[in-house]
């Protein structure tokens, strides 16, 4: 008998900024509807080698229950989701993406893998490595960054850690940006990444201060003033405090007309 050739597993492409979505050989994969099968694949896909133990599978996904009482649970959802990682592939399709050694789950480490996770940190990385590609780094990792990490798990205590670590890596890159565009006066491009990290934290002052420098330097001085009355609104509202001296010596300056770009 001819011994049948295993096919092998097309390419998984994993969004995890904004959303969870996988697609496979670029076509998008319809998860199985178990929930508990779709936090498991949540929770293996943000893990550094993909794997997890089948006890910390049932910490995660059934806090309140013992290993021995959700058993089968876990064979359910496991069954359900290797079914929909592999619908419409062929039978020959072997291994599959989900494999299972010593009560250990993992996306198979022969399949490749591929997150918008991990790209955002590789190029994160180069751009720490490379100064003078630092910028071409920082906004290719910064335009995969459409969204908080894993927002379907928004209030799971395993995924808080890793996602403030990813804003606080995004915010990084964003005042870098504004920073090094501010000071080439490319004015428009500081003022996108400026209001980038608004967006994400609305009591960051340095970045008020940005727009507001921005918006002198581009005649538009009410606008500068607009944004220090915002600032103020905003720090008394979130925080109870007011604008610090950096910032309301920025505003008389602009009210004194003072202020140089």
């Amino acid at each position: 008998m001819k011994r049948q050739h295993s096919t092998p597993l097309p390419e998984l492409s994993i969004t995890c900024f904004g959303h969870f979505e996988i697609k496979r050989a670029g076509q998008p994969v319809t998860l199985c509807p178990n929930r508990n099968a779709q936090a498991i694949l949540r929770y293996l896909t943000a893990q550094a080698d993909y794997k997890a133990s089948a006890e910390k599978l049932v910490t995660v996904v059934w806090p309140e229950e013992e290993l021995e009482a959700v058993q089968n649970k876990l064979h359910i959802a496991i069954s359900a989701l290797r079914r929909s990682l592999h619908a419409g592939l062929s039978p020959r399709t072997e291994p599959g993406y989900l494999v299972c050694k010593h009560r250990t789950y993992s996306l198979n480490p022969v399949a490749t893998i591929r997150t918008d996770v991990g790209e955002f940190l590789h190029y994160y990385q180069m751009g720490q490595r490379a100064s003078s590609e630092r910028v071409t780094f920082y906004e290719k990792a910064c335009g995969l960054y459409k969204g908080p990490f894993l927002p379907e798990d928004l209030y799971a205590d395993w995924s808080f850690p890793l996602r403030e670590q990813l804003k606080h890596t995004y915010l990084t890159m964003c005042r870098a940006l504004a920073t090094h565009y501010l000071q080439s006066r490319a004015y428009e491009e500081a003022a996108t990444w400026s209001t980038k990290i608004i967006a994400q934290d609305p009591c960051d002052e340095v970045a008020h201060r940005q727009l507001m420098q921005i918006y002198t330097a581009q005649g538009y001085r009410s606008e500068a003033i607009r944004q220090y009355y915002l600032c103020e609104r905003v720090l008394h509202q979130e925080l109870g405090v007011q604008p610090m001296k950096a910032t309301t010596q920025l505003f008389h300056n602009l009210l004194k007309g003072e202020f140089s770009a």
